[in-house]
Parts: structure tokens; sequence; C-alpha cells
């Protein structure tokens, strides 16, 4: 008798043990990938170190007369350019938003944006011009970001990562 009900307990335990989780491995594997993305600010704060130069962020009234943003329409924004704009054109704007209707408007300001730098360069034969030159002007999803730097690739990537 203590056989069997050894053998039935082992096999109860079996079972049991085999329902433990209705996933897949690959679902299991790709909830693991998901990782929550960090704020804009957090993003930020990686990517700042990446520029050249000191940056400023600039203040929400400066972005509504000049870029004609409201920032009361995004859900989290930083707009920072080199601390000197007369002599570089080192910039790092990330926005995010739930409601993208408004991206294209917001694109239009960032490429004019790069043009008045590009013209301000070419006055003052100011060397950024390369910058501007590799600059994007990228959206992803609820993200539009503008970056500005020798080092725009890596910049990219790194706010890639994190959204």
């Amino acid at each position: 008798m203590k056989k069997l009900f050894a053998i039935l307990v082992c096999g109860l335990m079996i079972t049991v043990s085999g329902c433990g989780s209705n996933k897949s491995d690959n679902e299991t594997t790709q909830s693991s990938q998901n990782v929550e993305s960090k704020s804009v600010k957090d993003i930020y704060a990686s990517v700042s170190t990446m520029a050249e130069g000191k940056l400023t962020e600039l203040d929400p009234q400066y972005l509504s007369n000049y870029y004609g943003i409201d920032t009361a329409d995004l859900d989290e924004y930083v707009f920072a350019q080199s601390d000197t704009p007369e002599s570089s054109a080192e910039t790092i704007i990330i926005i995010k938003s739930a409601d993208t209707s408004k991206f294209d408007s917001y694109k239009t300001s960032f490429e004019n944006y790069k043009k008045q730098k590009s013209q301000e360069l070419t006055n003052y034969n100011l060397p950024d011009q390369a910058k501007l030159d590799k600059s994007k002007v990228v959206e992803k999803g609820n993200y539009l970001y503008l970056v500005i730097s020798k080092n725009a690739d890596e910049i990219i990537d790194t706010i890639e990562k994190n959204i």
C-alpha cells in the first residue's frame, strides 16, 4: 500500500510541476527583454555627456517664442543647446508626447532651426557645419528628437536604446 501511495504522489507531483507555467520559453524571453523606457530627463542625462562642451536647457517660453512649441502639449521634454550658441551648433532636443499629431509641425520647426543655424555658421565662417550636415530629426513612436553633434550617431543610438 505504501508503494502505491508513493507512486501516486510522485505521479501527481510530476503532473503538477508540468502545469506551473502557461508561457512558452519564447514568451518568457520576450517579456524579460521588454525594459521599461527611461524618462526623457534620464535619457538626456545619459547623452549630455557625449556632447561637445556644456549644454544649457532652454526655458519653456523660449521654446514657444522661437520654435512655436507649447510645452503644455508635451508629456516630457528636454531642449538643450550649447551654452555658447553663437559659436557652436551643439543641440539635443528630445520630446515625448502621447499626441503625435503635431509632430510634423515640430519637425518643420526643427528643420528651420537647422537652416537658421547653418546660415549663422556660414555668415560667421564657423567650423560646426559638419555637425549640422550629420544632424538628424528622428520620430520613433511617441518620441521626436533632434541631435546636432559630432557624436550624433552615438547619441541617437543611446536615445533609441532607452525609449
